[in-house]
């Protein structure tokens, strides 16, 4: 009896961990445009939120289409928030879901981190050490 009620806490409890780290496209869409929502402010706000795109299950025109979205908040001109918010996302994507991402993926990753993201960090980081590009 014992053995049954171990084996069946047991089950439930793995299926409860595993329905909570699966994430599925509606999840991480829902969960980008809700902090795009709380980024979207005038003052500069603290984005200590760390998205994670890690077991999420997600093919890739899904991700294709989370790229997108990303590329849209480093072209948006009105807020820094967002831009800093695409910079999280998209280190993101391509740290936590390195080893399922195909070279498409990782192509079209790092073709944004050269245009919208590395040239951003290097000028602030001149201008923070009086450094002459």
């Amino acid at each position: 009896m014992k053995k049954i009620v171990i084996i069946t806490l047991i089950a439930l409890f793995s299926g409860e961990i595993q329905a909570q780290q699966q994430k599925d496209y509606a999840y991480c869409i829902a969960q980008i445009d809700s902090l795009i929502t709380v980024y979207s402010v005038d003052t500069i706000a603290d984005i200590s939120y760390n998205f994670s795109f890690q077991y999420a299950d997600l093919s890739i025109d899904e991700k294709i289409k989370i790229i997108n979205k990303i590329q849209t908040l480093f072209e948006q001109k009105q807020n820094t928030n967002l831009y800093a918010f695409g910079g999280i996302l998209m280190n993101s994507m391509y740290f936590d879901q390195w080893n399922d991402n195909p070279v498409e993926i990782q192509q079209l990753l790092m073709d944004i981190y050269l245009q919208y993201y590395f040239y951003p960090r290097i000028s602030s980081f001149a201008l923070t050490f009086n450094i002459t590009l």
